[in-house]
């Protein structure tokens, strides 16, 4: 009978990426996944450009930019009266993102990671259930299509399978920092969109919806809504026919997609909630939404989930080293929370998305300095692909940066008050 170093349960980003890493550490890794491929999940994904550097550790990252996503040197977004350009601060000397369908990226991550030394890939298999030797997990069970049950056995199994994973419902891992949904996500791929140019991603404010429009792969554009959770009753009960109405209510997007063609289903689903799960006990662990999930408003997803791969990674190594179970799983816990906290609970604000699509006076005065400055706009937006410390740029001193230099619209004022509050930090 088989027994494997490891048995990751899920393989779409967060899961072909455990087994890779481990592979790397030496594992020898079963992965199961229930899909066949291709295949994509409800995600409309853009690829920012720390998401670029951990592909490179996987060692993919010229395979998939070699898919033919569209590389985004600036993002933009239009809210009211007031309209933001920002280009993409580099990290690690990348400064682009990278818009590529899921199904294109979700293939080539678990094409490339069947093939590597000690992972066996097995897709088309559900699990069913975990298997426990008193109070630990030691393997799992589960079905090859419509065959008989099998049992699989392992060091450790990893949890791999979002936010519904069958490895977190059988353990039932503490949950902390959770927060309700409050908005509905829904995307569809368009043909014969008019981009603007250079490449870049925009968003859009909308009553009660915010849309955000970016260039993907195979001259598709990608055209992604937020719906307000009091509106979603409504585009739930005719999703076709509401995604289109509120998009081509924008003016600006109404005349570039005037001639576009839908060449996909419009996906979605209801209000997600946010949390962190406990990732780790004895003989399991969790990685991706598994264990921590955010509102996809800020497009984190498929970081969070290569980082707690590699995360995950690296403790396993620790424990394999020597150090105890726990110990070396507290440190991935609270190396994965100190890093996502700030922008955690960024996001968290950002996807109430507003009833009206004016802007109230007070969002009119933090949001005027950055639509004046481009360069100082990229600051922030910086946090999305990791330039910015997302701790600084949410924390006190930036709020009452932005308040001054709205106020204080002179450019040498704004430039001395700047300096004084850097001083302060």
């Amino acid at each position: 009978m088989a027994h494997y170093d490891a048995i990751v349960v899920g393989g779409r980003i967060a899961g072909s990426a455990t087994a890779t890493f481990l592979s790397q550490a030496g594992a020898n890794v079963l992965l199961l996944e229930r899909a066949t491929f291709p295949s994509s999940p409800v995600s409309v994904p853009v690829l920012f450009s720390n998401s670029l550097v951990l592909l490179d550790k996987l060692g993919i990252r010229d395979h998939i930019e070699a898919a033919g996503g569209t590389r985004m040197y600036h993002g933009a977004a239009h809210l009211g009266d007031l309209h933001l350009f920002a280009p993409v601060l580099p990290y690690h000397g990348i400064n682009y993102n990278l818009g590529l369908r899921r199904e294109v990226l979700d293939e080539i991550l678990i094409d490339h990671a069947s093939q590597q030394p000690g992972v066996t890939l097995r897709t088309g298999f559900t699990v069913t259930g975990l298997v426990w030797q008193a109070d630990r997990v030691v393997g799992v069970r589960g079905r090859q299509g419509g065959g008989i049950e099998e049992t699989l056995y392992a060091d450790v199994v990893v949890g791999a399978d979002g936010m519904r994973s069958i490895v977190a419902r059988e353990t039932k891992p503490r949950e902390y920092r959770r927060h309700k949904g409050q908005n509905a996500p829904y995307y569809a791929y368009y043909r014969g969109f008019v981009q603007h140019t250079p490449a870049q991603s925009i968003s859009y404010r909308g009553s009660r919806f915010g849309v955000l429009v970016f260039p993907a792969d195979a001259g598709l554009t990608a055209i992604s809504i937020g719906v307000h959770k009091e509106l979603w009753p409504r585009v739930k009960a005719d999703v076709e026919t509401e995604f289109e109405r509120l998009w081509r209510s924008i003016p600006d997007l109404a005349e570039r997609g005037c001639s576009a063609e839908r060449v996909s289903p419009v996906k979605g689903q209801g209000p997600r909630p946010s949390y962190y799960r406990v990732p780790f006990g004895p003989g399991w662990a969790l990685v991706g939404d598994a264990g921590y999930m955010k509102d996809p408003v800020t497009g984190q997803g498929i970081h969070d989930a290569l980082r707690s791969a590699e995360l995950f990674t690296d403790s396993w190594q620790q424990w394999r080293a020597g150090s105890a179970w726990n110990d070396a799983m507290r440190s991935y816990q609270r190396t994965r929370d100190s890093e996502t906290k700030a922008l955690y609970y960024l996001t968290y604000q950002s996807s109430k998305v507003p009833r009206r699509q004016k802007l109230s006076w007070f969002e009119h005065v933090l949001i005027r300095p950055l639509a004046d400055d481009s360069n100082y706009a990229a600051q922030f937006t910086g946090v999305y692909n990791g330039a910015t410390d997302a701790k600084q740029a949410t924390g006190l001193f930036a709020a009452i940066e932005l308040i001054v230099r709205s106020l204080f619209r002179p450019m040498a004022l704004r430039w001395a008050v700047r300096r004084t509050f850097r001083m302060v930090n």
